[in-house]
Order: C-alpha cells, then structure tokens, then sequence
C-alpha cells in the first residue's frame, strides 16, 4: 500500500484517560471545536501483539509531555489521516460538528487502515451553557462595564495547550500577529463561570493573571442560545514555576526568596480584595515573567494562574480538606449503592447545606455558591480556609527551596501526568536554609507525611511500589513486594483514612 500522507497532528492529550486532541490540518486558523479524539481502551479487545508495539500498558503512566513520542500518538495520525481522506466531504462535516463533540476510535488494528473510527457529535456541551444575561443574573455582576464581548467566530487556532487552553489569533481585535490564550472548559462548567466571576471581581495585582480582555461567546447549534463559551487572557511564553523547577538548573537564594515574597503578596492580595482564598496552590499554577520589563538581573517573577478553586490534588491539601473529598466522593461516585447511600447519609448530617443541594441535583447555581464549588474548601469557615492556605504555602515553599516541581507526597494520575519521577519527598530537607525549616513544619502542621503516615506507594519508573523499596535495587525486590503487595498496602491505608475521615 502507498505511504499514508499525514494530515493530522496531535497537539495534546491525557494518555491515561486515552484522550487526545488530534487537530486536522484544516482546522488551523479555524475557530477552536474543542473536538477530543477518544480510544476507550477499557472497552474493547486488542491484539496482544498491537498492545506490545503500541506500548498500551504505559499509557497510565506516559507524561503529557511525552506525548509526540508514544507510538500510540503516530498510530492515531496515520489512522485519522487515512480515514478522513475516505470520508466524503469531511472537512465541511468536522468543521459544523457541535462544540466539543467527540471522535471515536472503535478498534485497534495492525493495519491502522482497518481501524474503525467515527464522529459522534454532542450537544451536552453547549446545552450547558450560560447566556450573558443567565451569568449577570447569577453573579450580580454587568459584563458591558467589566469586559468586551467577542463572537467565538473571530477566533482562529493555533495550537491546542492543554484540554482546556488553547493558543489563538483574533485578528479583527488584536492584529494578525498577537497570541491570546483562549481558557474554555468542556466539563464541570461551574467551576469556569466561578473562575470568570472571581476574575471580573478582583482588583489587579502585578503577581496575579489580570482580569479577561475579551469573553467569548458562541451561538448554539441547538436552539440557538448564545452562551459564554470562554474568555481570552494574556499570552506569557515563559514557562511555568514547575518547569523552572523541573529543569534541574541552579537557582539562586535569591531568585527563591523573591518568587516567595512576591507569591504571599499575592495570597494577602487575593485574601483581602478577591475570593478570600486560593484552593490550588501548586507550581503549575505559577507562570514566571520578567521582573521588570528591563531587567537585567535575571530574575522572574511569579504569576498567579487559575482561580477556578476546585481543590487541588490530594498531596497539596490539608487533611481536613482531603477528608471531606474522601467521603464526597464516596457519596457520589461510589459503584455500590450501598455505600452512596451510607457516605450520603454521613454527608447531609456534617453539613446540613447539602440536602436541599443534593434534592435538586448535584449543580448549585453561582448564586447559590458565592464562594465556589469545592466542597472541601467551602466546608470550611474563613479561619479554617486561612489555615488551609497557610498548609499550602508551606508546601509551596518546600517545592521552592529544595528546588523540586512536586512535593512528591502522593502519588496520583497527576504525578505521572505531569512526568514528576523525583526521589525526594517532603519533608525531607536538603536545600532548604535552616531558618526556613521551622516555617515550612509550622505552615504544615499536620500533615501526615510528619508522623510517616502518608501514602505509602511510591513510583519507580513506570511501576508502582512500596515506599520502603524506593531505596532498593529493582532485582532485589522479591515476589512478595509486587502488584499483591502494593495492592494490600493501598487498601489497608484507604481504609484507615477513611475512618479517620469518618472521625473528623
């Protein structure tokens, strides 16, 4: 057969959860479809053969990063290609599918050509959407006075970043030549609206992302509503504290202490003229910019990002967060009914609130969650929020002085999404100046990785094992310590902290 000629590419993705934004090369300077190319691995069978070559099996633990060098990401261009150039009148169908529709791949085939593949379009998206007057009814707020409107048609794509950020062009605002970032969520839309709401609210402080230039809006190809879809912010190319961190170059005292101050300054800010709190502290929220516009001394300063306030992953957060998570969880997301209804039950009577929440569906409106949806943070009372942000900027300040991305305290999809693969964990301390020592235990207080009662899986490489044999040699860890034992380890600590969950 003659060589497929690549007309895809794949810009970005979530290995573990098989999604990938794969973008056909007609789609650039198009307006972005947030169009997701789904393999659910988990439902079909495939050739043990093609599971070897296309190293399906480290999907789960394969880095965002990585992406453009696993098989599976060559073996979905070649295969979109080839379907699509078989498909009649294919960019005019993609280019009017529904926003945030989805491509399906049914099968896996050594021959990509055999692959099956097909467009499932979907409305739950845009049936989603709020309308300005739905937002301004819901937040009190007048978007004409706070930003500027722009039609999500003006809009062209440059290269998706991330699931929910996407680089693009508005040429009829900003010139032929200006980047923005176009921020759009396709699930869990309340947690953008909120991110919007704080955003339009807060005053502006040099060390936090500013307020949207523009709010997109889209016109729904169901019943032709037009929904806010999005906002545009400022384009900073210069990478994140975590990648600053991750590099492995020096970094000066210096250089730390000033991203430290400058990020307090920035939490005061947000405590006393924004939401009162920030739940997602971690260095990937922190982008880094010049210092001044002409500086000369090198130096960066951070860039407070993303203000969505879901909660961040387990190992950022204190555990009276992490406990009411837990349970939530349990009670919403358990497979056994049994058990929905048990956590339910413990839920509704430590926070009365949620029965009439929980009556009406799982959704609260904007009005009826002024200060977010997470439940874990919002649980809370303003002094105990205060005590969980001071948690984590201890944690914040670790990564900072030991000069780490992560502070490798739990192990979750994340650590592998984010490619985190460091030996060191807090608390251990090797860089840290002393006086800074006792700060970072203070801000902490608490945490159970002090009294060693943390996770108690670690990961070396692409596999999964006990922390005691982190520091033992591969060859030497015996039949005993495998999969069973990890496995047996993890439930014994789940079920442990979820009775200590149950207790708080």
């Amino acid at each position: 057969s003659p060589p497929i000629t690549p007309t895809w590419t794949v810009d970005c993705g979530d290995p573990a959860y098989f999604r990938f934004f794969a973008i056909p090369d007609f789609a650039r300077g198009k307006p972005p479809l947030q169009i997701v190319v789904v393999v659910p691995l988990d439902q079909m069978a495939v050739d043990p053969r093609l599971v070897q070559s296309l190293q399906l099996n480290k999907l789960f633990s394969s880095s965002k990063h990585d992406l453009a060098r696993l098989p599976i990401t060559n073996y979905l261009i070649q295969a979109l290609s080839f379907w699509s150039s078989r498909q009649p009148d294919f960019q005019e169908v993609y280019l009017s599918m529904p926003y945030a529709s989805q491509i399906v791949v049914e099968t896996l085939h050594q021959d990509c050509r055999q692959t099956r593949i097909h467009l499932d379009p979907s409305y739950h998206v845009e049936r989603q959407w709020l309308s300005v007057l739905e937002f301004e009814g819901q937040t009190d707020l007048d978007l004409s006075c706070l930003a500027t409107l722009v039609d999500w048609s003006e809009l062209e794509l440059v290269q998706q970043l991330h699931e929910s950020i996407t680089l693009v062009r508005v040429p009829s605002r900003m010139g032929p030549s200006s980047l923005m970032v176009y921020k759009a969520v396709t699930e869990d839309l309340q947690y953008m609206y909120h991110e919007l709401r704080v955003m339009l609210s807060m005053a502006s402080h040099p060390c936090i992302i500013g307020s949207p230039n523009y709010v997109v809006v889209k016109q729904c190809r169901f019943g032709g509503k037009l929904g806010i879809c999005g906002f545009l912010l400022d384009y900073h190319p210069h990478g994140s504290l975590q990648t600053a961190l991750q590099s492995g170059e020096p970094i000066t005292l210096r250089q730390k202490l000033y991203w430290a101050e400058s990020l307090l300054h920035a939490l005061v800010h947000v405590r006393d003229n924004g939401p009162g709190f920030y739940s997602d502290l971690k260095p990937n929220n922190v982008l880094l910019v010049p210092a001044t516009p002409n500086s000369r001394d090198g130096l960066t300063a951070p860039l407070l990002i993303d203000f969505e306030q879901r909660g961040s992953w387990y190992g950022w957060s204190p555990p009276e967060v992490q406990y009411v998570e837990f349970l939530d969880m349990l009670a919403t997301k358990a497979s056994s009914e049994a058990t929905r209804n048990r956590y339910s039950k413990v839920m509704q009577e430590c926070f009365p609130e949620l029965r009439a929440v929980r009556a009406n569906g799982p959704q609260r409106t904007l009005k009826e969650a002024p200060n977010g949806f997470s439940l874990g943070w919002t649980s809370l009372d303003v002094a105990g929020r205060q005590r969980a942000q001071v948690f984590g900027v201890g944690k914040l300040l670790w990564c900072i002085f030991e000069e780490l991305p992560s502070c490798n305290s739990f192990l979750s999809i994340e650590t592998f999404a984010e490619g985190i693969d460091q030996e060191q964990r807090f608390p251990e301390f090797r860089k840290t100046p002393g006086y800074l020592r006792e700060l970072i235990r203070r801000c902490t207080a608490g945490a159970p990785e002090w009294e060693e009662e943390g996770f108690p899986i670690g990961r070396r490489g692409d596999k999964l094992v006990p922390l005691k044999d982190l520091g033992v040699d591969s060859e030497d860890v015996g039949i005993e310590e495998g999969p069973d034992s990890v496995g047996k380890l993890a439930r014994e600590w789940w079920k442990e902290t979820v009775q200590d969950a149950e207790n708080y």
